[in-house]
């Protein structure tokens, strides 16, 4: 089918489908044009941000995107008990701790963004603060 032939029909046979049907059958149709092995049809406005509906042709859940993970930021224990708190104070954390809670496939993008380290942990890092459950949130990490 050519693109003018999709929007041709897509045009004319429109009035004929349902309504809670047509996203499905338009995204049935746009695939005899552009293969694709997956796709989103969604309506929303750009003033809320939000989509007010939405359908999924052979898209595969994002696991990644709804696990939710905590990251429990911690002073560096290499440093002394007096320079961990200072750090604990500077980063605004109740008793020596920070837990964010974060999306898992965002995990990594916080964790540079914030410079704080998740990889070659060992002693000797002079990181100001690290995290105290890097081997809970490794599996979400991706690999170096």
């Amino acid at each position: 089918m050519t693109p003018e032939i999709f929007i041709s029909q897509l045009y004319r046979q429109s009035s004929l489908i349902p309504l809670e049907e047509f996203s499905t059958w338009a995204l049935n149709l746009l695939q005899q044009v552009i293969p694709f092995d997956g796709a989103v049809w969604a309506t929303g406005h750009v003033s809320t941000q939000t989509f007010h509906t939405q359908t999924n042709i052979d898209v595969p859940e994002d696991k990644a995107w709804e696990t939710f993970i905590n990251l429990k930021i911690i002073p560096n224990p290499e440093y002394s008990f007096a320079q961990q708190q200072l750090i604990a104070r500077e980063w605004g954390m109740n008793d020596m701790s920070e837990t964010v809670t974060i999306r898992a496939a965002l995990a990594q993008y916080y964790l540079i963004l914030m410079h704080i380290p998740y990889r070659n942990y060992g002693e000797g890092m002079k990181h100001r603060v690290i995290l105290g459950n890097i081997e809970d949130i490794k599996p979400y990490l991706m690999p170096s």
